[in-house]
């Protein structure tokens, strides 16, 4: 029942809604047509350009901020980058370079000395020292046996080749550490002599330039200083006075007639159209420079107030032929949709109640009771088991008083002689 009077008032509200458009719509084409679009047209365009003009300085601020960032950032990045890579480098790799390659050096050049010079200094010691002793053996074991039997001939004792050969033996190992000592000092000289020839040619001339430009550098400023300082106040109250006599009149005369030409030839091409040009920017600047500051006042303001009216014109002029064709489509469809809904919200309480009724007046009696004979026989035994014991008691009131006051008696009387034949089989047991 709920699903058939639903399709029906939808059904009737359509037609409703289709009959109104059919003879509502040719009468308020013309008249909404003539009467909202000057209206639209003169509110919309203002405020559109008033809403769009903002969007569009928003824009542009946004796109020219967007260029500035990127052009200052491209730029500080490669400046920055530049920069910092160059100092990073500098002090990297200068610093880190000169410590390294002085640590390695100083110590590479110390482990190497020392090792070579303990090894070479070992090596040249033990072969002085054995040649020296096998060439001392041998020499004082000849010379020890001719000395001891040339001497010890007479005697021809024991005592005496025992003397004898302490003291050769003496005298050998004397010799030979000697000799040794000797050889060990010149190969210590030696190596010191060659290790001084080498550097002092490279480091003889860095040290003197180095000595006498910071000699020259900081010397000489503070003499020169020290002197000028020292003396000008001493000498100029006794050369002054004896010098100005002597030599004004004997360098005036001769000075005077060679410089002032030759001074005025050199310097008045030079200094004259520097004055002058000089003098004549200093009068312009102070007199003509207010003036173009009030004339370039006023052309700006006159710009501007030329200039936004006629912008805002020719933008409105661009716009209007570009807009109006997309907005008033737009803008009717919208009017055309709010006033449709504002009459359906309107009429909709008043059409639905109407079209109850006047669903109930027109279809009449005959179709509730051709759906009351053909759905009571399949409801009744579902429904009224559930139903009756809870509706009854609330719904006859209710109808009683709603039929008797909008049906009136004859509608009742009509109803329960129709309906009485058909309900009385199946509600009574």
């Amino acid at each position: 029942v709920l699903h058939l009077v639903v399709c029906l008032v939808l059904h009737l509200v359509l037609r409703l809604v289709l009959h109104l458009v059919k003879y509502l719509f040719p009468h308020l084409v013309p008249y909404l047509v003539l009467r909202l679009v000057p209206r639209l047209v003169l509110h919309l365009v203002p405020c559109l350009v008033l809403r769009l003009v903002p969007h569009l300085v928003r824009i542009l601020l946004c796109v020219l901020f967007c260029i500035l960032f990127f052009i200052l950032f491209c730029v500080l990045f490669c400046v920055l980058f530049r920069v910092l890579f160059h100092i990073l480098f500098r002090i990297l790799f200068h610093i880190l370079f000169r410590i390294l390659f002085r640590i390695l050096f100083h110590i590479l050049f110390r482990i190497l000395f020392c090792v070579l010079f303990r090894v070479l200094f070992r090596i040249l010691f033990v072969s002085c020292c054995v040649s020296c002793s096998a060439s001392s053996s041998a020499s004082c074991s000849a010379s020890c046996s001719s000395s001891c039997s040339a001497s010890c001939s007479a005697s021809c004792s024991t005592s005496c080749s025992a003397s004898c050969s302490a003291s050769c033996s003496a005298s050998c190992s004397a010799s030979c550490s000697a000799s040794c000592s000797y050889l060990v000092v010149c190969l210590v000289l030696h190596l010191v002599l060659r290790l001084v020839l080498r550097l002092v040619p490279r480091l003889v001339p860095y040290l003197l330039v180095r000595l006498v430009l910071r000699l020259v550098l900081h010397l000489v400023p503070r003499l020169v200083l020290h002197l000028v300082l020292h003396l000008v106040p001493r000498l100029v109250p006794h050369l002054v006075p004896r010098l100005v006599p002597c030599l004004v009149p004997r360098l005036v005369p001769h000075l005077v007639p060679h410089l002032v030409p030759n001074l005025l030839v050199c310097l008045v091409p030079h200094l004259v159209p520097r004055l002058v040009l000089y003098l004549l920017v200093c009068l312009v600047l102070r007199l003509v420079l207010p003036l173009v500051l009030h004339l370039v006042t006023c052309l700006l303001v006159c710009l501007v107030l030329c200039l936004v009216p006629y912008l805002l014109v020719r933008l409105v002029l661009h716009l209007v032929p570009r807009l109006v064709p997309h907005l008033v489509p737009y803008l009717l469809v919208c009017l055309v949709l709010r006033l449709l809904l504002r009459l359906v919200l309107r009429l909709v309480p008043h059409l639905v109640l109407r079209l109850v009724v006047c669903l109930v007046l027109r279809l009449g009696l005959r179709l509730v009771l051709h759906l009351l004979v053909r759905l009571v026989p399949h409801l009744v035994p579902y429904l009224v088991p559930h139903l009756v014991p809870r509706l009854v008691p609330r719904l006859i009131p209710y109808l009683l008083v709603c039929l008797v006051l909008r049906l009136g008696l004859r509608l009742v009387l009509h109803l329960l002689v129709r309906l009485v034949p058909h309900l009385v089989p199946y509600l009574v047991p």
